[in-house]
């Protein structure tokens, strides 16, 4: 097996069935979104779904972490 073989995908997101693998841009966009999910899901877990304190936690703006939660169709 070769590395090209382990291709990161999101919770909802699939590898093309037998196809070529995903080009760059488009696995980093499947694992950062994995990743965004994740960490933001686990912000939020660690802090009881409140905002303000889980943003300060990850050193960003309370707006930008709604803005994460909304993409991801988290509930805080």
């Amino acid at each position: 097996m070769v590395l090209q073989d382990f291709v990161p995908v999101g919770e909802n997101e699939t590898p093309p069935a037998g196809g070529p693998p995903l080009d760059y841009a488009e696995a980093r966009r499947v694992a950062l979104s994995a990743f965004e999910r994740d960490h933001v899901a686990a912000l939020l877990a660690a802090h009881g779904g409140k905002v303000p304190a889980a943003a300060r936690a990850a050193g960003m703006a309370r707006v930008y972490l709604y803005r994460l939660i909304r993409r991801h169709g988290l509930k805080p």
